[in-house]
C-alpha cells in the first residue's frame, strides 16, 4: 500500500495560528490572494485540489502561499493593520497597496493619478512613521503596588 505523501505549505507547529490569521487579515489582500487564503481555510480541500482548480502547479501555489504569509507578517504591513487610524487614509491605503500587495511607485503613480515622486515621498513618510512607532520607548506596565501608592 503505498500512502500519498501530503504536503502542505503552512504547517508544523503554530500553523493554525498562521491560517488564522492569514483568513483574518485576509480583507486587506488583493482579490487573488484572498481566493487562496480562501481555500486555505476550507478543511476538506487540499492543496493538490486546490492547485489543480487554481490551474497552476502545486510548487506554484506553495510559493503563493509563503509569499502572501511572509507580505502579512512584515512588521510594516502588521503595523498598518494593527494601527490604521493613525494615517491619512489615503497614505494608508498607498502602504496597504505597495508592502502588502507589492505595487511599484509607477503602478501606484498611474493608479492613483500622481506622480512617481509624490508616491515615494509618501512612501518614505510611512517608512518614517513605522521608525518612529519602532524606537518609541516602551511603557512599562505599572503594577497594583505603585498605582495605590503613587509618589
Amino acid at each position: 500500500m503505498v500512502m500519498e505523501k501530503r504536503r502542505r505549505c503552512v504547517s508544523g507547529k503554530g500553523a493554525g495560528g498562521v491560517l488564522g490569521r492569514m483568513i483574518e487579515q485576509s480583507r486587506y489582500l488583493s482579490p487573488p490572494d484572498r481566493v487562496v487564503v480562501a481555500m486555505l481555510g476550507n478543511k476538506d480541500l487540499r492543496q493538490n485540489e486546490m492547485a489543480q482548480i487554481l490551474g497552476v502547479p502545486e510548487s506554484t501555489l506553495c510559493r503563493r502561499i509563503k509569499r502572501i504569509w511572509r507580505r502579512l507578517d512584515d512588521p510594516i504591513v502588521r503595523a498598518l493593520i494593527e494601527q490604521r487610524g493613525e494615517l491619512r487614509e489615503d497614505v494608508w491605503q498607498l502602504g496597504i497597496e505597495h508592502f502588502l500587495h507589492g505595487l511599484s511607485s509607477g503602478e501606484l503613480a498611474d493608479k492613483h493619478r500622481m506622480t512617481a515622486r509624490q508616491v515615494q515621498k509618501l512612501l518614505w513618510l510611512i517608512r518614517g512613521w513605522f521608525n518612529g512607532r519602532q524606537s518609541r520607548p516602551r511603557r512599562r506596565p505599572i503594577t497594583n503596588d505603585e498605582s495605590a501608592n503613587p509618589e
